[in-house]
């Protein structure tokens, strides 16, 4: 069944299209839509899919997929993943749809990743919208400035993961692998040595693989090595600080840069902060976290007091709150 706000939202983004009501299902490639589809973190939800699908055989009625390809190859999912996979749970041959009319992968890419977001109102998180930023800034040369206003993503963070990837494929190209307590922030890190030659910053990422440091001793590791003189001594300053106790004492505890270190109360911490942030930004209007009641208010007052009082304490910003006495 046709979809008035689908065609809207299609109309929004100038892509011609095509509607059709019996769509054979063998020509779509699943996988491919899997993984290009804009939400990174769990491409599908097994429950949601086993929900359509009853809801389905109970004659419930769903937006037609929209699929498109590049070519003449098999057809792609734009949008309706959880759709096809009720469907072909349901061993259903054919479905509905609309056909986009375009070769342009950006315009594919920027309508999967943004197409569920305008009919449904879904938000990425912000890990899958920077990392859809990064690659229009990599794979179509958008300016930074420009793809982190699209996705809505800070440009310095944008950068620190543009120059992040670029370290991971130097390394990669020459074979060192990334090892699991080799995080992110280790090859942002090591990003001060691509200007002194891609020998000098393959044998550091060699260095800082096997030995699992952490970012901080990365640090020191690079300013000895740009404070060696020529691009001999800069190579010795690496192997010299391999053999640093710091550094065999790391590679003991993570056993050659193979395990991760578990994240301390710190990063716990964040992390705990990071999704209470995006329960705020669900629930704009608030109204479902306010507390009902005086009783209620009283104690969710003094909670939410003493937790800014810890949390000054802990990180050193601002002064506590000066407590209220009780009404």
């Amino acid at each position: 069944m046709r979809n008035p706000t689908y065609e809207q939202a299609l109309a929004n983004q100038g892509v011609k299209w095509e509607y059709v009501e019996k769509f054979d299902m063998a020509e779509i490639d699943y996988q491919k839509g899997l993984q290009n589809q804009a939400r990174l973190e769990m491409p599908l939800d097994d429950d949601l899919v086993n929900a359509y699908a009853l809801r389905m055989k109970d004659g419930d009625q769903f937006p037609p997929v929209v699929l498109w390809r590049p070519g003449k190859g098999r057809w792609i999912p734009v949008d309706g993943n959880h759709n096809l996979a009720a469907k072909r749970k349901n061993n259903w041959k054919r479905t509905d749809a609309y056909l986009l009319d375009t070769k342009d992968q950006q315009v594919a890419d920027r309508l999967t990743w943004t197409f569920n977001n305008s009919v449904n109102g879904r938000r990425l998180t912000p890990a899958e919208a920077m990392e859809h930023a990064l690659s229009f800034v990599r794979k179509y040369g958008l300016p930074l400035t420009e793809a982190a206003k699209e996705w809505g993503v800070n440009v310095h963070n944008l950068q620190r993961h543009v120059k992040t990837a670029e370290i991971r494929d130097i390394l990669n190209k020459n074979n060192v692998r990334i090892n699991p307590a080799m995080a992110d922030h280790c090859l942002f890190a090591l990003s001060p040595l691509q200007n002194l030659g891609e020998d000098v910053l393959v044998k550091a990422g060699k260095l800082v693989s096997n030995s699992g440091i952490t970012s901080e001793v990365v640090k020191t590791l690079v300013d000895r090595v740009q404070a060696a003189r020529d691009s001999t001594k800069k190579l010795k300053a690496i192997d010299d600080f391999a053999e640093s106790e710091a550094v065999r004492i790391r590679r003991a505890v993570t056993k050659g840069g193979r395990l991760r270190q578990a994240a301390g109360p710190r990063m716990q911490l964040l992390r705990h902060l990071s999704a209470l942030q995006h329960l705020f930004e669900d629930y704009k209007e608030r109204s479902a976290l306010r507390p009902q009641g005086q009783a209620e208010y009283a104690s969710t007052r003094d909670m939410a007091q003493d937790v800014v009082t810890r949390l000054v304490s802990l990180f050193g910003l601002g002064v506590p709150p000066k407590q209220q006495e009780a009404v």
